[in-house]
């Protein structure tokens, strides 16, 4: 099958690009012949194999502009020519104006969180999302909750197949089951901005912190979102919690397991801020393939990376209470065969969720009618 697939970038580091790249790898291991229309100033992984076109420039500032959409449609055939596709991809949002200038049989449109919702409700942009919309095929989500939100844009009733994420298991297989003697430590991995409730976690901490004096939460992410992070910190500093919150900062993957493994738990208590939401929390499955469970919130994607009960605990939104008392129950748990039997389950959850079983879903999607 010949695939163009329309992305920011592809990177294994981080967001739409993670998502991107694993999507990119196993389809050209499923043996397709895979190009990737991507934007001109991304960081790009090379793969080989691929034929790449770094030209997108229609949201190279953060926000699209119909005249840069009609540029690059002037580009894309340009460079393309006459080609015809199977399959033309949009794995982004922002990048779905882009997809009817496509030619290929079939059309499909990702939808991953925030981008699946506001584009098409915010703005003059929201005329040219809808007319875009109408090209696609199908539309794959990333959860059923990104669905769910989806649903009042689509308005053209177009299949919608809910596909979740995938962790690298190859990153993981190779760690040993037990992750040795446990610190009374929780990380939290993540980009510091609101959405992602940092601030309920050094609460929910702040707490902990009077029954269990050594406790720790290691926050692992860069500062997206300066104003936010500085409040955090802020908080942490005027309650005298800077022994027990500490600020890593970016971390190489290597240096996170590390800190998943010496970790009790990861704890990422997404908040939904309007139309900003969590689409699923790939950090969930990562922290399980690591073997340890996960917590996270309701009302979110994170209800398709989490069992609740099994592979970690689902919380109530900005409920500090409801958080402090299931971080609470993983530190009695620690060193009971419960907590050992759960750790199992976590890494037998995630392995049954690679990307090569995402990449196989996502190609009978292809082949559907």
């Amino acid at each position: 099958m010949r695939i163009l697939y329309i992305a920011n970038e592809l990177s294994p580091k981080n967001g739409w690009a993670v998502i991107n790249y694993y999507t990119v790898r196993e389809m050209a291991r499923l043996g397709h012949e895979i190009h990737v229309l991507s934007a001109a100033n991304a960081e790009q992984a090379q793969m080989d194999g691929i034929t790449q076109y770094p030209l997108l420039t229609c949201f190279s500032d953060g926000y699209l502009k119909p005249a840069r959409v009609a540029r690059d449609a002037v580009r894309v055939r340009k460079a393309l020519g006459a080609a015809m596709f199977d399959v033309a991809h949009v794995l982004v949002e922002p990048y779905l104006p882009i997809l009817p200038f496509m030619k290929s049989h079939r059309k499909i449109f990702s939808i991953v969180g925030t981008y699946a919702v506001f584009p098409f409700q915010r703005g003059s942009n929201k005329y040219l999302y809808r007319f875009a919309l109408k090209s696609a095929d199908a539309v794959v989500a990333v959860s059923r909750y990104t669905a769910e939100r989806f649903a009042i844009n689509n308005t053209a009733r177009i299949p919608v197949h809910v596909i979740p994420l995938g962790v690298d298991i190859e990153q993981f297989a190779a760690l040993e089951e037990s992750g040795g003697e446990k610190e009374d430590a929780f990380c939290f991995v993540g980009h510091l901005k609101p959405r992602k409730g940092l601030l309920y976690a050094v609460k929910a901490i702040e707490r902990l912190k009077q029954e269990y004096p050594a406790v720790r939460l290691y926050v692992i992410g860069e500062d997206d979102f300066k104003t936010y992070a500085q409040s955090c910190k802020s908080y942490v500093k005027e309650h005298g919690l800077e022994d027990t919150v500490v600020f890593l900062g970016f971390l190489p993957q290597d240096e996170v397991k590390k800190y998943y493994r010496r970790c009790v738990a990861n704890v990422l208590p997404s908040v939904n801020d309007g139309d900003y939401f969590e689409g699923f929390g790939l950090i969930h499955l990562e922290a399980n393939a690591a073997g340890i469970p996960t917590i996270g919130s309701q009302g979110c994607g994170n209800e398709s990376a989490i069992i609740d009960g099994t592979t970690g605990f689902l919380c109530r939104q900005r409920d500090v209470d409801d958080l402090y008392e299931k971080m609470k129950l993983l530190l009695e748990m620690k060193d009971t065969a419960a907590y050992g039997m759960m750790c199992r389950r976590c890494r037998e959850h995630a392995f049954l969720h690679d990307w090569r079983m995402y990449a196989q879903k996502l190609n009978d999607v292809y082949q559907s009618e």
